[in-house]
């Protein structure tokens, strides 16, 4: 990011939050939860394919302030409307972090085909 965009975002950032926050519930990796406001964006669903499973996975964008989630990890966990949600991808660290969730919906293991839903 530009000097320029990360001053923007900081700026910015208040007046997002108030508009299209949410409070969430952020767990991170050794840490303790706390209650934080985010801008969350639910996405879709994605198939992955496996050699011996496929996995339906449903992912989402969460935009926060660094000041809540200083060093965002790939351990982290979001609960969401009462829903755990697992940090994907750290897209960027500026004045915010973006990161992609994603939650597994089911699984369906090769094999005997076996099939698991959470």
């Amino acid at each position: 990011m530009t000097t320029f965009e990360t001053e923007f975002l900081a700026d910015a950032w208040p007046d997002l939050a108030a508009e299209f926050g949410e409070s969430v519930t952020y767990n991170p990796d050794g840490g303790s939860p706390a209650t934080i406001t985010v801008v969350w964006q639910p996405d879709s669903i994605m198939d992955g394919y496996y050699e011996d499973a496929t996995m339906d996975v449903k992912l989402g964008v969460i935009r926060c302030s660094s000041a809540d989630v200083a060093t965002p990890d790939i351990r982290d966990t979001f609960t969401i409307g009462g829903v755990t949600w697992a940090v994907k991808a750290i897209r960027d660290q500026a004045a915010t972090v973006t990161m992609q969730l994603q939650r597994l919906i089911q699984q369906h293991v090769g094999g005997a085909h076996t099939r698991i839903e959470r």
